[in-house]
């Protein structure tokens, strides 16, 4: 499989160095310019009827936004607290629960406020936080 742009992985394996030479140039002169993402939508494994969104990009743009998450993620994501758990390396939804479920057993608290997560964002719905707080 390829990007949108029609390069292949071999192809672009082919003529790496060009090809990564070209990206840097571009990059560095500032004329490098992202393709716009194709969304496509695929069957879910356990569900093929349910259908989730993707976004497929070109080989070349993935190839430097990994370069810059390699330079950013280092030093920024020790400023993160250590129960901040979204999108991090080493962490996920499965962490997250475990680290829920640890909270809720080991302090006194009056009310516990439900989470949930969502399937096409992995993002836990803040409404239910917001509304318990307000009770």
């Amino acid at each position: 499989m390829g990007g949108i742009d029609g390069v292949t992985i071999q192809e672009f394996e082919r003529d790496k160095r060009r090809l990564i030479s070209r990206i840097v140039e571009e990059l560095t002169n500032k004329t490098w310019k992202p393709y716009p993402y194709l969304e496509i939508e695929v069957a879910k494994d356990k569900s093929p009827e349910e259908k989730r969104k993707l976004g497929m990009t070109a080989i070349r743009d993935k190839i430097v936004q990994l370069a810059i998450k390699a330079i950013i993620e280092p030093r920024y994501d020790r400023l993160f607290v250590g129960n901040s758990y979204g999108y991090r390396p080493g962490k996920g939804a499965t962490k997250t629960i475990r680290r829920v479920l640890q909270e809720c057993k080991n302090k006194k608290y009056k009310y516990v406020l439900r989470l949930e997560f969502t399937a096409k964002t992995g993002l836990i719905s803040i409404r239910f936080a917001q509304s318990a707080m307000l009770e």
